[in-house]
């Protein structure tokens, strides 16, 4: 049964989050992956992965997680709350790291926070913009290149 075996594999998964064992959960969360990329449980997999890099620190291999997703305009209806869960997981991730480096002035926050804003602005807004946020995640995008030195790039 090809629905069956997914669903075992992500209940595992679970539990070996709830058992504080992030790497084998790791494990199982990529072997669901690859046993059914293009299904709804792939965006909720995503973003439990994401979940699990960015609480180890490993932003940048969340992002890439991100990036392997196949985004498109046609989201499954099915698969619309995961879709809306992961999309303000990306945003949320970017503004707490921008607040960071305003509170503790640490450049490392703000390259996170630049490069979460990039995936929201360049995965999830060009993809379709209901809500007409594309504005204030490009003034926030502007705002954090200046900070990294990137004027060229903030005035665009």
């Amino acid at each position: 049964d090809k629905s069956y075996y997914p669903k075992l594999l992500e209940r595992l998964g679970r539990e070996y989050e709830r058992n504080a064992r992030p790497d084998k959960a790791i494990q199982v969360y990529e072997a669901v992956l690859k046993t059914n990329p293009e299904s709804e449980s792939a965006i909720i997999i995503v973003n439990k992965l994401m979940d699990v890099d960015t609480r180890r620190g490993k932003f940048d291999r969340a992002l890439e997680r991100l990036k392997q997703l196949k985004l498109n305009e046609s989201v499954p209806s099915e698969a619309e709350v995961a879709y809306n869960n992961l999309k303000a997981f990306v945003r949320k991730n970017a503004t707490e790291n921008h607040e960071i480096y305003r509170r503790k002035n640490r450049r490392e926050y703000l390259q996170v926070a630049h490069d979460f804003y990039s995936a929201y602005l360049n995965l999830f807004l060009k993809v379709k913009d209901p809500r007409g946020e594309t504005n204030e995640i490009r003034m926030y995008l502007a705002d954090a290149k200046r900070d990294l030195g990137q004027s060229a790039g903030s005035a665009e």
